[in-house]
């Protein structure tokens, strides 16, 4: 009877703002609530995903078709927020490389990555780490990792990798069949021990996050550019890498990725073609699409004063301090416009730890004066 495959997975997963004054430290990782949050370790991270609509999913179903021996590593999670920090790496990369050291050998790897990882060290952390896992497992064993389309792509990802491939849809429901797509390769390569050429094209271009639906254009015509190419001959897989506005690194911005059977040309010339329309489009991928806090707020009063029982409530965005893209949500642009124009019932949330450590130490029912907001 053959001996079964054994491939690994292991991953680091963060979308890391730049901007954001916090650092991301190990508290984070060690205390996030999503099911498939936090740091996970060998059946665990088996365990959380098997039912959930991840990579790591997709990699479990992928194996019980294929019957090969998927061995769990190591995953680790936490929201968006800013940098992180060198303990988070040293620790977790350092756990994550000495398993693949200890358990192996193993036929190919699988790395788990959102793509936008970057820390205090590493401004490009998940290259960073395919970099250590190819000097692991050497030249020969073949190596994907699967991203988000918010991925800000390197070149050293692409590099140190057999093959990257993206989700294709944003808002995100393809992780599973994407991580499919992912072991199809890998397993092609080990039983043809063979390779596919590949191309990472960049052009200088950022999608403005009000772009980033897939379902909607201009970002729909990108996503489509890359089916059609997908459908020609020798070509055997691809990837768009939207980009994650919120890393202000090198990579930063649109990635064209073309996976070409035994021709770099080809490669090249297909990603540059994608890379090309892109590129000629690139005002609209750009356009903001949203008012200005004195607009949006005038707005929403004037059409609260219309038909008030029927309005409401109106609920505005300040995307500039998404906190789901890791900002510390106390902006208060806002809350300043409110007040300038007279709402007289506003509801608006922000996080301020020391306005809140001043309220409780002053007790129920006191009155103080605090400065809220702003402050990061």
């Amino acid at each position: 009877m053959p001996k079964k495959l054994r491939i690994a997975t292991l991953g680091i997963h963060h979308e890391t703002n730049t901007f954001a004054s916090n650092k991301t430290t190990m508290a984070e990782f060690e205390r996030s609530g999503l099911q498939t949050y936090a740091v996970q370790r060998g059946q665990q991270y088996y365990d959380m995903h098997k039912s959930a609509q991840t990579s790591m999913a997709g990699f479990i179903q992928a194996s019980e078709k294929h019957n090969f021996e998927l061995v769990p590593l190591i995953f680790a999670a936490t929201d968006p927020a800013g940098t992180i920090s060198k303990e988070v790496f040293n620790t977790i990369g350092g756990e994550a490389l000495e398993m693949l050291e200890s358990q192996g050998p193993f036929d190919a790897i699988l790395i788990n990555q959102m793509g936008a990882a970057v820390s205090e060290e590493y401004p490009d952390m998940d290259g960073e780490l395919a970099r250590r896992v190819r000097t692991i497992v050497g030249p020969d064993v073949p190596v994907a990792m699967t991203l988000d389309l918010h991925a800000n792509v390197s070149q050293l990802m692409a590099e140190m990798t057999d093959a990257l491939v993206i989700y294709k849809t944003n808002p995100h429901t393809d992780a599973v069949p994407r991580a499919h797509d992912a072991c199809d390769l890998i397993l092609r390569m080990i039983t043809e021990n063979w390779r596919p050429a590949k191309w990472l094209e960049q052009p200088p271009m950022v999608v403005g996050i009000f772009q980033h639906d897939t379902r909607d254009m201009p970002m729909k015509a990108v996503i489509d550019d890359l089916e059609s190419v997908l459908r020609l001959p020798g070509i055997v897989g691809g990837s768009i890498g939207q980009g994650y506005p919120w890393s202000d690194v090198y990579e930063n911005g649109l990635s064209c990725y073309v996976l070409h059977e035994d021709s770099i040309e080809e490669a090249k010339k297909t990603a540059q073609w994608i890379a090309r329309r892109a590129w000629s489009n690139r005002k609209e991928l750009y356009k903001p699409a949203g008012p200005t806090p004195s607009e949006a707020v005038k707005y929403a009063l004037e059409r609260a004063s219309i038909k008030p029982e029927k309005s409401g409530p109106i609920v505005l965005l300040d995307v500039g301090d998404n906190i789901g893209a890791g900002s510390s949500g106390d902006s208060t642009f806002l809350l300043a416009e409110a007040l300038k124009q007279g709402a007289k019932s506003w509801l608006q949330t922000i996080r301020d730890t020391e306005a809140i450590d001043v309220c409780l130490t002053a007790g129920i029912g006191k009155s103080v004066t605090v400065n809220v907001g702003g402050k990061t």
